[in-house]
Parts: C-alpha cells; sequence; structure tokens
C-alpha cells in the first residue's frame, strides 16, 4: 500500500501541475487553449506507455517475480519524478524543456503500466480465497490516498506561498520530493516476500519464456472483455480529474482552490467507496458490486455536468464526490476479478495490459475528447452522452466475463510436480488421479512439447481449453460432495452459527480430530461456504448458512448422513453406471429389494422419505393451492400424497373443498397418527375435519366422487408403463368434467440453471426407482393413451422447475 500510494501521489501530482501550472510554464509560447491542449497531452503521453509498462514490468514479473518488477517499477518512477522537479521552464531552456517534460512523463507512464494493477496481484496473490477482495482494497486505497495526498499538497502550498510563489517554484517541491519518497517506498517494498502462488508456480511449471503470447494466444477474448469493463470508471475518473478541473477553472471562472478542495473531497469519497466496494465483494459477488459501479457512472454523467455547471462551489463538490463515489464501487472490485480471470503463469502481464489498455482510452483521450465535444457542440451534455455511452460498453463486457479460477488462484493441485511443464499438464494431472482418463489420452495430453510437430498442435490445443479442463476438474471430484455431507452430519454449519468457531473448539464439542477436522473446514472455505475471519477462526458465507439444520430449503437434511433415507439414496447413487447399462433401478442392486419394499419393511428408512417428502409439501404445496382457481371444485383427491403436507395447504387455502388422501396403508397411518412435520402447513381444526383418508395402493380402482384428482410428485416416480396404468385409474374414477393435476418437473422449458435441479433428479429416479423426469409432450402422450386430453397451457412454478398440468377427459 505504501509504494502504490507513493507512485499515484507522484504521477498524480504531474496531472494537477499540467492543468495548474504546466501550460504557463512550459507553453508560453501558446494560446491559452492551446497551451491548455498541449499540456493536455503531456498528460496523455503516460496513458500510451502505460501499456508499454505493463508488458516490460508484467515480462519480468510472470519470470523472475512480482517483487523485483514492482522496485524496478518504483525506482523509474521515482526518478522520473524527481528530475521533472529538476526541470528548467520554456523561457530557459527554449523548446528542451518541454520535450524533457515529455519523455520523463513517458517513463513515469512506463513506471506505473507496472503499479497500476500489479500491486493488487501482488496483494491477491496473497490472500486466502474468502478475502481476495479485502487484500486487493489495500492497494486500491493506496492509489486513491496517494491522489488524495497530491491534491492536498497542491492545495496547502498554493494556499501557503500565494499563487505567484507557487507558479515560480512552489510547484517543484511535490515532484523533488520523489527522491526522499523513492528511500521510503523502497524500503517498504523490500520487506515484503514473493507471494507463495508465484513461487508455487514456478517450482510446478517453469518460469514462463514468453508470457504475452500465452495469453494472447490463450485469451484474447478475455483481455479484451477486460479492457472494455474498464472503460466506464476510466473515462468518468479522468474526465472529472482533468476536463472537470480546466473547464471549471477555464471555462466557468471556479477559483482553483475551489475546484482543488472539491477535487479533494471526491478522492475522500472514492478512497471509502473503493474500498468498500471491494471488501464487499467478497460477500456479493465481483461482477455483481462492479455492476451497481458501473450503472452509477453512466447514470450521473448527466446530474454531474449540470452541477458543475452551476459554478456553485457545493454543487461542484456534491458533482465530483457522486461521481467518484460511482467509480469507487465500479473500480473496487475489479483487481479481484481479472485476478480470478487469469492463470499465474501470465496473471501478472494480463492483468496490467487489460487495466492500462482500459486506462489508455480513458485517461489519455477521454480528457481531449470532452474539450473537444464542448467545443464543437458547446453542450456539456455531449460530455454526460459520451459517460454514458462507455459505460453501457462496460456494462456488456461485465456480463460476458467472468472468472475462470474463482475457486484458487493456484492452477494446479498442491503438492511437488516437475518444473517446465504447462498449467494443463497439472490439470490433467489431477484428472489421472481420479482415473478419469484412459492410459492412450494421458499419454497424449502430458507430452512434452517439441518431440513431434503433431503432439505439439495438440498440446497448443489442450492449452487453450486450460479453464474447461478445470472446471471438468472440479465437477469431477468426489471429495466435494461427501465433505459436505461429513460437515452436515457432524453440524459444523449449526456449531459456527452459535459462535463455536475454531477448529479445536469444534472438535471438543463434535468428539472428532481437531486436525482432521481443520483440513475438512479449509476445503470448505474454499468451496465459498465458509469465511476465515482469522487465523483458524471461521464463519458461515451466505452460500454456506443455507446448510443449517432449520434452514427453510431442507438442503441440509438431504445431505446428513444420520438421516437413514438421505444415506441409503447415496448408497444408491455409485452404481449409476448398472442404471445406464440395464434401464433398471440400482437401488434392488445394492439393497436387494425394490425401493417400494425396503420402504415397507424399515421404519427409520421410511419415516425419513415422509419427512424428505414433507420439505417438497412446504415448498410446493403453498403454490400449488395459488396457482389455479379451485372455486368451482369441491373435492379434491390428493394420490401418493404422503403425510398430507400439500393436501393441507389446499384446505387451508380454500375453505369449501374437502380432500382425501390416499396412499400405503403405513404411510397413511403415520400421516393420521403423527402431527404435521415441521416444514408442513398444519391448516386449522376446520382442515383436519376436511381430510380424510384412504388406504390403499394408488394402482388399485381410485374412489369416486372427487373432481380432481392431485397426482403431486408422483407420475415421476414410475416408468411409462406404470405411469400410464395410474392416469387411467384416474380417468376411471373421474367425473366427465373433473380435472386430473399433475404437478411434476418439466425438462426442456426453462434453460440455464433452472434445469439444472431437474436433471439431477432425473437422474435420481433413474437410481433409484427407475422412473424418469419429463417433457410435456412426453406427458401428454402418457395422458393420451390413458384417454385424457391437456385442458389448458402448463403453468410454470417460481422455482425448482416445477410445473402444473392440467387434463380431462377425452371427448
Amino acid at each position: 500500500m505504501v509504494g502504490t500510494s507513493i507512485q499515484y501521489f507522484e504521477f498524480f501530482s504531474y496531472s494537477l501541475a499540467a492543468v495548474l501550472i504546466f501550460p504557463d510554464v512550459f507553453f508560453p509560447h501558446l494560446s491559452s487553449s492551446g497551451a491548455l491542449l498541449a499540456s493536455f497531452s503531456s498528460i496523455g503521453v503516460a496513458f500510451i506507455t502505460r501499456p508499454l509498462g505493463a508488458l516490460i514490468f508484467g515480462h519480468f514479473a510472470d519470470r523472475s517475480g512480482r517483487k523485483r518488477a514492482l522496485l524496478a517499477s518504483l525506482s523509474l518512477m521515482g526518478l522520473s519524478t524527481t528530475l521533472i522537479g529538476l526541470l528548467p521552464s520554456f523561457n530557459d531552456a527554449g523548446w528542451a524543456a518541454p520535450i524533457a517534460l515529455t519523455v520523463l512523463r513517458m517513463a513515469q507512464g512506463t513506471a506505473l503500466g507496472a503499479e497500476g494493477m500489479g500491486a493488487t496481484v501482488m496483494a491477491i496473490e496473497f490472500a486466502p480465497p474468502s478475502s481476495r477482495g479485502l487484500y486487493s482494497a489495500f492497494p486500491g486505497a493506496g492509489a486513491s490516498l496517494g491522489s488524495l495526498s497530491a491534491n492536498i499538497v497542491f492545495l496547502g502550498l498554493s494556499q501557503a506561498v500565494g499563487a505567484g510563489q507557487f507558479e515560480a517554484w512552489g510547484w517543484r517541491v511535490p515532484f523533488l520530493a520523489g527522491a526522499l519518497l523513492l528511500g521510503i517506498s523502497l524500503y517498504a517494498r523490500l520487506s515484503v516476500a514473493e507471494t507463495p502462488v508465484f513461487v508455487a508456480a514456478q517450482d510446478r511449471e517453469g518460469a514462463a519464456r514468453m508470457p504475452l503470447m500465452d495469453v494472447v494466444r490463450a485469451q484474447p477474448k478475455a483481455l479484451a472483455l477486460g479492457a472494455v469493463a474498464l472503460l466506464a470508471g476510466n473515462v468518468l475518473y479522468f474526465v472529472t480529474h482533468t476536463f472537470a478541473l480546466a473547464h471549471g477553472t477555464s471555462s466557468l471562472g471556479v477559483p482553483s482552490d475551489v475546484m482543488l478542495t472539491a477535487t479533494l473531497v471526491a478522492l475522500a469519497v472514492q478512497t471509502v467507496a473503493g474500498f468498500s466496494s471491494a471488501v464487499l465483494s467478497d460477500r456479493f459477488g465481483r461482477r455483481r458490486t462492479a455492476l451497481v459501479g458501473v450503472v452509477l457512472c453512466g447514470g450521473w454523467a448527466f446530474p454531474m455536468m449540470g452541477l458543475l455547471n452551476s459554478a456553485e462551489p457545493v454543487s461542484i463538490t456534491w458533482a465530483l464526490a457522486m461521481a467518484m463515489l460511482a467509480y469507487g464501487i465500479c473500480s473496487g472490485p475489479l483487481g479481484a476479478l481479472l485476478a480470478g480471470v487469469f492463470p499465474t503463469r501470465y496473471r501478472f502481464t494480463a492483468v496490467a495490459l487489460v487495466f492500462n489498455s482500459g486506462v489508455l482510452v480513458g485517461g489519455a483521450l477521454a480528457p481531449a475528447v470532452a474539450d473537444r465535444l464542448l467545443a464543437v457542440t458547446g453542450s456539456p451534455w455531449s460530455v454526460a452522452w459520451m459517460v454514458a455511452f462507455t459505460a453501457t460498453l462496460s456494462l456488456a463486457a461485465l456480463l460476458k466475463l467472468t472468472e475462470r479460477h474463482p475457486g484458487h488462484l493456484g492452477d494446479a493441485p498442491t503438492g511437488t510436480t516437475a518444473p517446465h511443464t504447462n498449467g494443463q499438464t497439472q490439470h490433467t494431472r489431477q484428472l489421472e488421479e481420479e482415473s478419469l482418463m484412459p492410459a492412450h489420452a494421458r499419454r497424449t495430453a502430458c507430452s512434452t512439447p517439441g518431440t513431434d510437430t503433431g503432439q505439439d498442435s495438440a498440446v497448443e490445443e489442450v492449452a487453450a481449453d486450460e479453464g474447461a479442463v478445470a472446471d471438468v476438474a472440479r465437477m469431477a471430484t468426489l471429495f466435494t460432495p461427501w465433505t459436505l455431507r461429513a460437515a452436515v452430519t457432524l453440524g459444523v454449519f449449526d456449531l459456527i452459527a452459535k459462535g463455536v468457531n475454531t477448529p479445536v473448539r469444534m472438535a471438543e464439542h463434535l468428539g472428532a480430530d481437531a486436525g482432521s477436522l481443520h483440513r475438512l473446514l479449509r476445503h470448505l472455505a474454499n468451496l465459498g461456504l465458509l469465511h476465515t475471519t482469522s487465523a483458524d477462526r471461521y464463519r458461515l458465507s451466505p452460500t454456506g448458512a443455507v446448510l443449517k439444520s432449520g434452514h427453510p430449503s431442507g438442503l441440509a437434511r438431504g445431505l446428513d448422513q444420520s438421516d437413514a433415507w438421505a444415506a441409503a439414496g447415496d448408497r444408491a447413487v455409485p452404481e449409476i453406471l448398472f442404471a445406464v447399462r440395464t434401464g433398471s433401478p440400482a437401488w434392488a442392486k445394492v439393497f436387494g429389494e425394490p425401493f417400494w419394499q425396503s420402504l415397507s419393511n424399515d421404519a427409520r428408512l421410511a419415516a425419513g422419505f415422509d419427512a424428505a417428502m414433507s420439505v417438497h409439501a412446504a415448498a410446493v404445496g403453498p403454490w400449488v393451492a395459488g396457482a389455479r382457481d379451485w372455486g368451482a371444485n369441491t373435492r379434491v383427491a390428493d394420490i401418493g400424497g404422503g403425510t398430507g403436507g400439500t393436501l393441507r395447504s389446499i384446505l387451508a387455502r380454500h375453505p369449501h373443498l374437502t380432500g382425501t388422501l390416499i396412499d400405503l396403508p403405513e404411510t397413511v397411518a403415520r400421516a393420521r397418527e403423527n402431527p404435521p412435520a415441521q416444514e408442513e402447513p398444519t391448516g386449522t381444526a376446520d382442515t383436519a375435519a376436511r381430510m380424510t383418508f384412504c388406504p390403499q395402493s394408488f394402482f388399485a380402482p381410485l374412489p369416486s366422487g372427487h373432481d380432481v384428482l392431485l397426482l403431486a410428485h408422483i407420475l415421476h416416480d414410475w416408468a411409462d408403463d406404470e405411469c400410464v396404468r395410474l392416469l387411467r385409474r384416474c380417468a376411471e374414477a373421474l367425473p366427465g368434467t373433473g380435472t386430473v393435476v399433475v404437478v411434476d418437473r418439466v425438462v426442456g422449458v426453462d434453460s440455464g440453471e433452472e434445469q439444472l435441479p431437474v436433471s439431477q433428479r432425473d437422474l435420481a429416479m433413474m437410481v433409484v426407482l427407475g422412473g424418469r423426469e419429463r417433457t410435456e409432450h412426453e406427458f401428454c402422450l402418457l395422458a393420451a393413451e390413458a384417454g385424457l386430453g391437456l385442458l389448458r397451457p402448463s403453468m410454470p412454478a417460481p422455482h425448482q422447475g416445477l410445473h402444473l398440468l392440467e387434463f380431462g377427459k377425452r371427448q
């Protein structure tokens, strides 16, 4: 943070001097507007050389270490800044003065090309996965504090020595201080070790030969998206700090000390907003937090221009402060986000190049374009439209930019591997260890480049898919799902929620081995389910909180291995290969009898199954009760309704209805004798009086007299023949105007994450029962075979991929 603060202090001291002093000191031979434009251009050359600095220092950072590269950039910044303070004016040296100024400004830009995001990369590579936003906040705050310090020094000096003396010699003081500040910052940087992530990558892979070529070949799209994602914040920042400052002093006649004071307040707001935004991104996500900032950047452009043109000090301060609030929220999470996009072997080069490419447009071009737009149109609103347009571009880029390494910044599993191999080889080894690749594929993927042209091409092609292989490796590991089950069964999440948050104390409560438990907790933290608050202390993340036993989702119940139903179902899953090969449920292979027979023979298993079904009833019952018009109906039969949770919801909401629960005798007995489960709605005494019970198989003839027959989560339990058989029983018992209501997951209607639970449940049905999830068309075909037809389009539930379909007798 110290080195970053000093570098940005030196860099932005130049920007302030270029606006307030340099037009008269180095460009007095030009007109007022020409001198200002020339001074702006001297600011801009630094932004042109910043990508060059990113490439030069990034190359050495990815090859030789982050620490060495940042020490070199720091030295270059300190030397060039000090020399600027010693430059003669144009009146003393003629054209040599502005030329030397431009060269030294280019050197400043080259140095900052490494610092801009390099220090953030270094901080993030020290950070635990759950605290990357927090760690990245410090270099970001250092940059803001550097800018803030520059403004304070310039304002203080101008007030202390007066405008005349400040222009004569006072402006040199901040630059000459560069020599002293260089010594302080070098001392701070030398005390910092190399990042463990980089050291581990060097041990695994050796030094990257050409980091730039690696990133351009592997992730060109990510480079472009990253640069555009940074555009909105950079444009607003430099429009605020250069164009607004110049426009206020030269066009609106606002005193420079007023503009400097407003800028000072804005920078203080930016420092707090950027730090807070980075920290909050650990909880709410990098991209989501940055998107809020981008929207604010675009939206505030118009109010900012209106307030700025009022020329009122309070309005100007408000305009700039809110602009920097938006910028801080936007920029805070981006360092951690970008670090997760690129692997270690070229991360420094990639992140520095992305950052400085975005700054090139925002810093070098935006102020000049804004000044030109104002000159051509005569309206400050044209500048606001420019800012809003860039915010739109950034918004689109952020929506497409995703972290490829969200769980960790290392690019291979922990352990010692041979050097001089690429990152892809490490992912391949992880797959090998889990026996996910056949022997010939292992040999091809791990071939050493250079031995054969065809193999070289194959390796390069695989390297381009490194992120995909890493994703597959994470999906394929068996340790994560069993770690979750172990943690839930032990009660880890409940203990942490109660404040028992260290491995030693938890082990005492659980009767577990503290060392082994700590290793399990570390993995949960790497998954994002826990946050590490300090050494060996843990707290629940928002994601981990859903695994508490009392959470309304009931998710923990399905993972708790002390639950007979959950444990038995998990035992059947490893036999999925048997189910795929034979088309028969694996349950019978594992337990020696069909599922429903096991349920009849094992009271603990039946109780666990009923409890699991009650969770579904609690979630689905209220929706079914309100999803359709029950006003014209009088009697409803819930077929296979378990302990009656869904039926209770319907009867509680519609007092005119009576209902019948139809299920196996054992299940009906539990529904009669036991009160509703904790998750189920209890209704009222009147609800219970309107509910009768019918203990029988639903494949036997169904009782008549019901105008609605409900099949909730039933058809997916059975193969097609049994489904048709059940639907025929419904058609036989249904009066001419009656309705069969089917509530089930429907395949292929929605896209994205909503279909993931559908496909998972489909596999569960295949393994346990031999049933399956179906498309709407397949439901209609089964119903048609039973003499039923679809009455109206299906209605989707707001979650779980569920749909409600209504069938009636075909005329």
